[in-house]
């Protein structure tokens, strides 16, 4: 019997190590070998039909409190103030679903699950006369590598989570000016994904001092165009110095980041269509 007892122990362990090292293995359930992945999804191309800002009290916790991050709402009107142009919330949805809708803003979305692996590329499109979609070259680094590439996994077969350090996420303030790559850190996608769409929450934390010189600098009249009547008296360079120092203050940009860099949450919500080009 006592040798029983030792055979039973010496089986109960071996369960124990087998089911360990198959949990572990990639989610290898099927004890054949094979690794079985929470989704099917293979891959696809979408373009948005939808892209706005999100109300304050819906986003992405970026910080890991269990709160949501997306100050920006709240502090549009500091911005706002600054311009006779309506950059407040609800006009910059307006001017963001109006751009959408006129094909002047382009949002493309190329997503690849490989391995486990779900690469999420957000990108700038571009439309010809003939209606050719094509990647705007601005959003690919030198490399030809997208400059908003999520990299994640599925949760479940159509819900996915992925994020990057670094984006630059397609966005345009005003109809008839340029659309602009917004620079985010911290950034995450929450989606849900199939062949056919894609919808979900776009979230991250902009950083100060390249939100003036990459979006606000560029959107503002050259110097010998700069009338400051239309913008409060305010010479070109006193503007983005007064922009700088409030958005610089704690009241104002809610995350720190490395280094002491000051920076605003932001969250946009989206949908796409099964696309191609």
């Amino acid at each position: 019997m006592q040798g029983m007892h030792h055979f039973l122990a010496l089986l109960f362990l071996a369960s124990c190590s087998k089911a360990v090292s198959e949990d572990t293995a990639n989610n290898d359930t099927s004890h054949t070998g094979e690794v079985v992945y929470p989704s099917d999804y293979d891959s696809g191309k979408y373009r948005s039909n939808t892209l706005a800002l999100l109300p304050a009290d819906q986003g992405l916790d970026l910080t890991g409190d269990g709160e949501i991050d997306n100050v920006l709402p709240a502090k549009l009107p500091l911005v706002n103030a600054f311009t006779s142009d309506d950059l407040s919330f609800e006009g910059l949805n307006i001017s963001l679903a109006a751009s959408v809708e006129d094909g002047s803003l382009i949002m493309l979305i190329d997503a690849k699950y490989t391995d486990g692996v779900l690469e999420y590329a957000v990108l700038l499109g571009e439309e010809d006369e003939a209606g050719t979609l094509s990647i705007d070259p601005v959003s690919l680094d030198d490399d030809g590598q997208p400059m908003a590439l999520f990299s994640g996994t599925f949760s479940d077969q159509t819900q996915a989570t992925a994020s990057a350090e670094d984006a630059g996420v397609p966005f345009q303030f005003m109809p008839g000016t340029d659309p602009v790559l917004i620079p985010m850190k911290m950034a995450r996608v929450e989606t849900t994904l199939d062949e056919n769409e894609t919808i979900g929450i776009l979230a991250g934390a902009i950083p100060v001092e390249a939100f003036i010189t990459e979006v606000v600098d560029p959107l503002l009249p050259p110097e010998e165009e700069y009338d400051p009547a239309e913008f409060n008296g305010l010479e070109r360079d006193e503007l983005l110095q007064q922009v700088r120092d409030i958005a610089n203050l704690d009241t104002v940009s809610d995350i720190e980041l490395e280094g002491g860099e000051r920076a605003f949450s932001a969250a946009l919500g989206f949908t796409a269509v099964q696309s191609t080009w």
